[in-house]
């Protein structure tokens, strides 16, 4: 999925073995792709351990949960994440820009005085899909089929709450958290990111 230039260009900076007593290991530096989804990942969790472990069970009317900043937050860096992941999963810089676009809107949203639950929830759909995009086009069958029926999990739980209480955490959180890994795995499968990790194996081989 190439809507731009994409990231090959970045490789001249890393086709050497770069020596430095600081950082000796320099040269295996991740591809940017794996970078992104580990930052995407990384900026996101924060906030949302801080509203799921603290706010969301200690505010008690689902509107006082709704708009407070902790919620906010959360729901705001999942937008972040959609747009790192999309970088990701895609290893295109035109394609990263158009979802970054997507998602900034989105996640201006989530700081309006009037909160919207029916257009933040259709924004945070519209960012998931910015990353599941990828998937599709460079996951093949059986990591499409894995990927679409756990978002269906995770989507039915966190629309229909089977399970009560834990609906959220064990049907919305645990369908959604197997997509790191798979995204881990498609961008390390793409070929800028083979550039990188060939160059990352040579350099080893010669510092022996």
């Amino acid at each position: 999925m190439q809507f731009g230039p994409s990231p090959t260009e970045f490789n001249a900076l890393a086709m050497h073995c770069f020596q430095s007593n600081w950082f000796p290991s320099l040269h295996a530096m991740p591809p940017p792709t794996v970078i992104a989804i580990a930052f995407g990942t990384c900026i996101h969790a924060p906030f949302s351990f801080v509203y799921h472990w603290k706010y969301c069970t200690s505010l008690d009317h689902p509107f006082d949960r709704v708009n407070h900043i902790s919620r906010r937050l959360d729901s705001a860096f999942i937008h972040l994440l959609c747009a790192f992941y999309s970088f990701g999963g895609s290893g295109s810089v035109g394609y990263f820009l158009i979802s970054s676009i997507i998602n900034a809107f989105f996640f201006a949203k989530h700081f309006d005085a009037k909160i919207i639950p029916a257009r933040n929830q259709f924004g945070m759909l519209c960012g998931f899909i910015t990353y599941f995009l990828p998937i599709i086009y460079h996951g093949g069958i059986k990591v499409c089929t894995i990927s679409s029926i756990s978002a269906l999990f995770a989507m039915w739980s966190f629309v229909k709450y089977p399970m009560g209480g834990w609906s959220h955490s064990l049907g919305f959180h645990g369908g959604l958290m197997i997509f790191p890994v798979i995204m881990m795995k498609i961008a390390c499968t793409l070929e800028p990111s083979r550039d990188y990790i060939q160059n990352a194996a040579f350099c080893a081989f010669t510092h022996k």
